[in-house]
């Protein structure tokens, strides 16, 4: 697996990067559908509009990255830190959530259309306008 930033510089070469330290990564757009990034590191990462779907980021730390239009459909996120991110306008429809930390992150015009999670997990998110329809609670 190769991962490029926005102008094909490679950032991560190997397997599957569980574990990876992508702090700070400039991954604006990137084309990612799949990726296994397990615990990886992606604190401070630009994934603005990103293609995450299918993505695994469970237990991933993603505090204070910039998701702002990602696609994150289908993804999972369980126990993932998404503490101070921005997901405005990103679409988490059908991705797990179970578990997932939000404080202080903001959800505004998100869509969470189908998400799964346990019923807390947005407690201390800004959610103005997102899509909280049929989120299915576990």
């Amino acid at each position: 697996m190769v991962i490029k930033d926005k102008d094909g510089k490679v950032i991560f070469k190997g397997r599957c990067p569980e574990g990876a330290n992508l702090k700070n990564a400039n991954l604006v757009e990137a084309e990612m559908p799949f990726v296994c990034l397990e615990r990886a590191n992606l604190e401070g990462a630009n994934l603005r509009f990103a293609k995450l779907t299918g993505a695994n980021l469970g237990w991933a730390s993603l505090r204070g990255a910039d998701l702002t239009g990602a696609d994150l459909s289908g993804a999972n996120l369980e126990a993932a830190d998404l503490s101070g991110a921005n997901l405005s306008g990103a679409n988490l429809e059908g991705a797990a959530l179970a578990s997932a930390s939000f404080n202080g992150a903001n959800l505004e015009w998100a869509n969470l259309e189908q998400a799964k999670m346990f019923g807390d997990e947005l407690n201390g998110a800004r959610l103005g306008w997102a899509n909280l329809n049929n989120i299915q609670w576990e």
